[in-house]
């Protein structure tokens, strides 16, 4: 009889154990579920935030050529005043030259 007390004991531990696990494991797969939502939340952001960063690559791109483009003009326009600058150095001393002809 004393051993069927003794069982008796054991399986109601056995049976509170038992709930107690199957409490945890409810609540562990609540929040998994939870993280799955947000994982789910956090992969969407992603995405957009993925998509953004290609939009701004390209802009950044289309930047990078029209600042190349730009610099290429200006290259050309310093080279168009370096010329002119020339050219009119070459007039003044022609003209120097001129009024010192006109004034022997």
């Amino acid at each position: 009889m004393e051993a069927l007390g003794i069982l008796e004991k054991k399986f109601s531990i056995l049976l509170g154990l038992i709930k107690t696990l199957k409490a945890e494991n409810d609540d562990l797969k609540k929040e998994c579920e939870q993280f799955v939502k947000q994982m789910a939340k956090l992969n969407e952001e992603k995405t957009a935030l993925d998509k953004e960063v290609e939009q701004l690559n390209e802009k950044l791109g289309t930047m990078e050529q029209s600042m190349l483009v730009n610099n290429k003009s200006v290259d050309v326009l310093s080279q168009e005043k370096e010329e002119a600058k020339l050219l009119i150095d070459d007039l003044i001393k022609d003209i120097d030259s001129l009024v010192k002809s006109e004034n022997k």
